[in-house]
């Protein structure tokens, strides 16, 4: 399989941070949408450079006269980051920034962008060598699959709260006495578009939130095995690895009756 090197990895970033943008536009249905960059709460950090990475890339998209916005500076980014790790109380902090897109350069540039990471794509793998699915079929049973899957998350269900618009509940393999009350920051609140959508953008702190951050609480909280719940479609999109839906609030309670 070819391997990218600086300038497609670079491509494939800049893709994924425009794709991001127009579905946050999308999602928000407004042409200045409001962005996260990055949160921090006592049981999750981040990876600062990464984020600075994030911002850079928006710097250069306002450059490119695609986006307009106003940002902090990096000093009063950093101040804020220590003052909250440094606090023993519990606290949240997010950054986040009003995206104006300019139109119609913003949409031309996403479709540069798409065009660009799907030849990186197809590139990949020579036609010839490409593996057919059938064959494919039967590789992740290798071992002992009964022993591995022990302990793991295989299903997630989510609802959201009746009363806390902020709150969902997050069923997992069909525990309903037990389900986890979460607010809906910036990871929850993509785990709940995957349900909802069944694809969103690819953000790597996501992506590793959910797959192999111990701190998450549905390994911290509940004790379950680190469990790869999300995997990417190759290029663009996060999709499940495991089954997550939305239920309806009644439809948890009368499981939850059931299961009583």
């Amino acid at each position: 399989m070819k391997i990218f090197n600086a300038d497609q990895e670079r491509n494939i970033e800049i893709n994924n941070l425009l794709q991001r943008i127009k579905d946050e536009s999308r999602e928000q249905k407004t042409d200045c949408p409001l962005f996260s960059i990055f949160e921090i709460t006592n049981n999750s950090g981040i990876k600062y450079k990464e984020s600075l990475r994030t911002i850079n890339l928006l710097r250069e998209f306002k450059e490119m006269k695609i986006i307009d916005f106003t940002e902090r500076t990096i000093d009063e980014v950093k101040n804020t980051l220590e003052k909250a790790q440094e606090s023993k109380n519990t606290f949240s902090v997010v950054e986040r920034y009003h995206i104006k897109l300019i139109e119609p350069n913003f949409s031309q540039k996403c479709e540069e962008y798409i065009i660009k990471v799907k030849k990186l794509e197809d590139s990949r793998i020579p036609q010839s060598k490409q593996i057919k699915p059938e064959l494919l079929k039967g590789l992740d049973d290798l071992g002992n699959e009964e022993e591995n899957d022990k302990g793991k998350i295989k299903k997630i269900e989510i609802v959201r709260n009746e009363h806390n618009a902020r709150k969902i509940k997050v069923i997992i393999n069909e525990n309903y006495q037990s389900p986890l009350e979460v607010k809906l920051g910036i990871y929850w609140s993509e785990l709940y578009k995957l349900a909802d959508k069944q694809q969103i953008s690819m953000d790597k702190h996501v992506f590793d939130y959910f797959n192999s951050n111990l701190q998450n609480p549905l390994y911290a909280n509940l004790g379950y095995k680190q469990t790869q719940i999300m995997k990417s479609d190759g290029v663009t999109y996060i999709i499940p690895a495991i089954s997550i839906e939305i239920i309806s609030d009644k439809k948890f309670k009368t499981r939850k009756n059931k299961t009583t």
